[in-house]
């Protein structure tokens, strides 16, 4: 199904693409085989065109109008009923493939246009580090026992320092048990020899 490029009425119901049509030289237009291709016209009769070719031709178009605006979209070389007209031409860039007048090259161009605005996902897979490269949870895991390792190391010099400070004042109280016994002690032998005496 195609329509008219100007303003989007069924115009023609055909087999094959336009744009694999041939081409005609002269005027750029698609030739339709009749033999060849179902043709199904949605078009009106219109005049006869003569136009000049070259050095004294003139060449006859017996032209179909658009039913929607008027428009020459196709003609034949003979009268409409003729059974010499063996092709029908179709005026170039005069049939769309959509009502609003899109031809194929334009829809193809929206195709490629969508399909490059389409994200390309690449799945992410977990790649083996080299030998020198630590993963993170590795270095996470030395970073908390190089932070534990610091913190015993301060705790144990508080630890030895209290210690010394505990034993301290017991070395002294041993002392001054040590030197009341030593001074008591040649009281006790003096009372001794009095007793004596």
């Amino acid at each position: 199904m195609y329509y008219c490029a100007y303003c989007g009425a069924h115009s023609l119901i055909l087999d094959v693409l336009v744009s694999e049509l041939p081409c005609r030289q002269s005027d750029r237009s698609r030739v339709v085989a009749l033999a060849k291709h179902a043709t199904q016209l949605l078009l009106d009769e219109g005049p006869c065109v003569k136009l000049k070719r070259g050095a004294g031709l003139v060449e006859k178009q017996y032209r179909y109008l658009c039913k929607g605006c008027g428009l020459p979209l196709a003609y034949l070389s003979h009268p409409f009923k003729d059974s010499a007209n063996k092709f029908l031409y179709l005026i170039e860039n005069a049939f769309a493939l959509t009502a609003d007048g899109k031809s194929l090259a334009q829809l193809e161009a929206e195709e490629r246009a969508k399909s490059a605005e389409v994200p390309i996902v690449i799945p992410i897979f977990n790649v083996k580090k080299s030998a020198g490269e630590a993963p993170a949870s590795a270095s996470a895991a030395a970073a908390a026992s190089s932070a534990r390792s610091s913190a015993s190391s301060a705790a144990a010099p508080a630890s030895s320092s209290a210690a010394a400070a505990a034993a301290a004042p017991a070395s002294s109280a041993g002392a001054d048990a040590a030197s009341a016994s030593s001074a008591t002690a040649p009281t006790d032998a003096a009372a001794e020899n009095q007793s004596k005496a």
